[in-house]
């Protein structure tokens, strides 16, 4: 006896290659979810194929971000320009506080000024 060949269930994937395999659930705020439709509808994309592309592109910024911030360390010692605030003039402790994310730090590791809080 033949056997029959078993039909696929479901639509075919819009993509050609790769599959999706994951299936993520979230909540979203409405105007979250509004500007999310209209971003999708004007690429002509579905909602979920946006969420994937801005995501994929929010991981390509972090990465160009960290390249550039490498690449300023990297100059930086070329130069002979320290990167340790201990080092650095008052001056350039005071304008690097006010530089948020500066080599990768956070505001709470940002160095202080040698100035006090509400002081002219």
């Amino acid at each position: 006896m033949a056997r029959k060949k078993q039909s696929k269930i479901g639509r075919p994937p819009k993509r050609k290659g790769e599959r999706l395999s994951k299936n993520r659930t979230f909540r979203v705020r409405g105007t979250l979810d509004e500007q999310l439709e209209a971003a999708a509808q004007e690429a002509g994309r579905s909602v979920s194929e946006e969420i994937e592309h801005r995501l994929e592109a929010s991981f390509r910024r972090d990465e160009r971000a960290d390249l550039m911030l490498q690449a300023i360390d990297h100059t930086l010692k070329v130069l002979g320009i320290s990167t340790d605030p201990a080092t650095w003039s008052p001056e350039m402790r005071a304008w690097a506080a006010q530089q948020p994310g500066l080599l990768g730090l956070s505001a709470s590791e940002q160095p202080a000024t040698d100035k006090k809080e509400g002081s002219k």
